[in-house]
């Protein structure tokens, strides 16, 4: 892949795989890591991050209070049965859980920031955060749930 998000469990090999990334002459990726430990922008506190674009390597953080939030307990990242967890993520979607769609947010505007598509994370945090309120988040998951209920899955490609 050219352009990525990659999230991984631990600080220590944060900057192996943004050094990988840089040998292999990634176009940008975006390594995250929130202590804790999560794989994620967690917004339990400070992740640290490896911005890498075409062989260079930059080290980054990302502050809930730089999103202009306070941190997330770690509880709104736990999961539970499947059924629980889609339900938090139309809480999420709907604007019923704004915690973990502040975090859903952060995670989608790093990605759009990987993408090229954000100057910066805080930038795609704020369109990640207008496509949630206005409603275009909610209807690709509506989309999928649709898809994936029809069973029409042998015209989708590999």
């Amino acid at each position: 892949m050219k352009r990525q998000l990659i999230g991984v469990p631990s600080v220590e090999i944060l900057g192996l795989i943004g050094e990988v990334l840089a040998a292999l002459d990634t176009e940008r990726a975006l390594v995250v890591h929130t202590p804790g430990p999560y794989d994620e922008v967690a917004l339990t506190g400070v992740t640290r991050a490896v911005l890498v674009t075409r062989g260079e390597t930059q080290l980054l953080e990302i502050a809930p209070r730089d999103l202009g939030l306070s941190p997330v307990a770690p509880v709104v990242l736990a999961g539970g049965a499947p059924e629980e967890n889609a339900r938090r993520i139309v809480d999420a979607f709907t604007g019923e859980d704004k915690a973990l769609a502040n975090v859903i947010c952060a995670n989608a505007g790093c990605a759009l920031f990987a993408a090229g598509a954000a100057r910066n994370p805080y930038e795609g945090f704020a369109e990640a955060r207008k496509a949630l309120a206005g409603g275009r988040a909610l209807e690709k998951l509506d989309a999928l749930r649709a898809f994936s209920r029809s069973g029409r899955h042998d015209d989708v490609a590999d």
